[in-house]
């Protein structure tokens, strides 16, 4: 899958992190913390784009389950101009991931965008 300008569901997003290989268990703190850094990214960066509603959202909390056999949970929240402490993505000890519930399929566009490309800047660190 090949990342361009088009609009992706939270089924794609999980799909490709399947596609790539990726696993709770290839999973580290670390490397939440990276996805937490594609993530504030699009973020910052949804004033200058058309596709998404203008609005700024803040990473507000962050909670990481890991150990050297890999995430077990991660859950990150963001604030916004009406609202506090929503969901940004998590991580659940059940395998699923979810992303910005609340947000409308515009609003989600920045999650679901940095996750694709940590996923991918992070199946090719795990492959070398």
């Amino acid at each position: 899958m090949i990342l361009t300008g088009k609009e992706y569901t939270s089924d794609e997003a999980r799909d490709y992190f399947k596609e790539l290989g990726l696993s709770y268990e290839k999973i580290y703190e670390a490397d939440i913390w990276n996805l937490l850094a594609f993530i504030s990214g699009e973020l910052a960066n949804i004033d200058k784009t058309t596709d998404t509603l203008p609005m700024k959202i803040v990473i507000k909390s962050v909670k990481i389950d890991a150990d050297c056999d890999g995430l077990k949970s991660a859950f990150f929240e963001v604030s916004g101009p009406y609202f506090d402490r929503r969901e940004g993505i998590s991580f659940n000890r059940d395998g699923y991931i979810g992303f910005a519930g609340w947000a409308s399929t515009n609003n989600l566009q920045p999650f679901i965008r940095g996750f694709m490309h940590w996923c991918k800047a992070t199946a090719e660190e795990v492959a070398d």
